[in-house]
C-alpha cells in the first residue's frame, strides 16, 4: 500500500527597492536622535522586519532564537512599534540570565 502525504509552504520575500530610489531616501535619521537610538536596516533586518509583523497580522506566534547581537531585540521593538494601539496591547517584560 503506498503512503501518501501532502505537503505545503509558503515563501515570503522582500523585494529590493526600485533602482530610482536613493539611499538617502529609505534611511533617514532625525538630526536630533542619539547615536544608540539610530538603527541601519540590513537586508537581515528587513527580512525579519516582514516576517515576524506578517505572522503577528495572521495571528501567528512568534519565538525569534540567535545569538546574542544579532537584533532580535530591536526587530521585535521595531514591529511592535509599528502595530496598531486599537488592535493591539504591548507589555514589556524584560528577563535576564541572573532572573530567579
Amino acid at each position: 500500500m503506498p503512503s501518501s502525504f501532502s505537503l505545503s509552504f509558503t515563501i515570503l520575500s522582500v523585494l529590493p527597492p526600485p533602482s530610482s530610489v536613493s539611499s538617502s531616501t529609505i534611511l533617514s535619521v532625525r538630526h536630533s536622535a542619539p547615536f544608540y537610538k539610530i538603527t541601519v536596516p540590513t537586508v537581515d533586518t528587513l527580512r525579519y522586519d516582514f516576517l515576524v509583523h506578517s505572522l503577528i497580522l495572521v495571528e501567528r506566534p512568534v519565538l525569534m532564537v540567535g545569538p546574542v547581537g544579532t537584533g532580535k531585540t530591536s526587530v521585535a521593538q521595531g514591529v511592535l512599534q509599528k502595530l496598531d494601539p486599537g488592535v493591539f496591547n504591548l507589555l514589556t517584560v524584560n528577563l535576564s540570565a541572573q532572573v530567579s
